[in-house]
């Protein structure tokens, strides 16, 4: 039997790792937000706010932490909606190609991202095959525009957290045992009143926790949105971007990155407590 000293050893380095990579980092960024910048690549002894102010009436940068959290919300949605079929097949189904189906899921996790962007810009493409096959059949007479904006940026966005969506609504969907469905149909439930009543709310944390990860996620990534969106869409990442390797402005970008961090812990605590209240009912 292991000793309880031997657990809480194992407790506190793993509290240590987690600190070197993580706390401290994140706190040398809290603490240089708030200094001077007096030239390019330097932080001044001066302690200010000025950072935050100017982010707060700047319109630029309210129109990009707006564009950047729409981004974010939509793409974990539109993932979460899509994902949540495929992984009850994943979980439900006796076929054999579930673990072909949860492989080419997984597939895309292997590949980088910057080839993964690009290879949708092909597709994509005004003259990509995706257009193509909808003009050639007819039910288009212009390509669609898909590249190099909003749209664009989405597809590819959800591509990328799609795998990392399918897995923790498995999880969650594992955890509901079908007896608890076969009961609520042998007692007069439908298949929909089923999957509304029971599959629903006892899978819904983890419903909440995809969405989580997946705008998380979202509202961090940089690579996908650069070369998807061409530059004409921009969002946070992008500005903290131009802070640390453009102007060389470190308080202002860390300004910008703490920002970005406390709307994205916002939507998150508003996310759990919604999932909360709905346990509880």
């Amino acid at each position: 039997m292991e000793s309880p000293a031997r657990y809480g050893t194992s407790l506190i380095a793993a509290v240590c790792f987690c600190g070197l990579l993580f706390l401290i980092p994140l706190a040398i960024t809290f603490l240089t937000s708030f200094h001077n910048s007096p030239a390019m690549g330097v932080v001044g002894p001066e302690w200010t706010f000025a950072n935050y102010t100017r982010l707060f009436r700047d319109d630029y940068f309210a129109g990009v932490l707006l564009t950047t959290l729409r981004l974010g919300v939509v793409t974990a949605a539109v993932a979460t909606i899509v994902a949540y079929p495929l992984a009850y097949f994943i979980v439900r189904s006796s076929s054999r190609w579930v673990k072909v189906i949860l492989a080419l899921i997984i597939a895309p996790m292997f590949i980088s991202s910057v080839v993964r962007a690009l290879g949708w810009i092909l597709v994509l493409g005004e003259f990509g095959p995706f257009n193509f096959a909808l003009t050639s059949l007819g039910l288009l007479r212009e390509p669609l525009k898909l590249t190099y904006n909003f749209t664009g940026v989405v597809i590819a966005v959800v591509h990328w957290v799609f795998p990392f969506v399918v897995l923790i609504l498995v999880a969650a969907i594992h955890g509901v045992k079908p007896v608890l469905e076969e009961v609520a149909q042998d007692l007069g439930a439908g298949i929909w009143q089923t999957f509304m009543r029971v599959t629903l709310p006892l899978t819904f944390p983890g419903i909440v926790s995809a969405f989580l990860l997946a705008l998380s996620a979202t509202v961090s990534g940089y690579t996908t949105m650069i070369l998807m969106g061409g530059g004409k869409v921009r969002v946070a990442s992008m500005v903290v971007a131009d802070y640390f390797r453009g102007v060389l402005d470190y308080p202002a970008g860390a300004a910008v990155a703490m920002v970005l961090l406390a709307a994205t812990l916002a939507l998150a605590v508003l996310g759990n407590a919604t999932a909360r209240r709905a346990s509880l009912r």
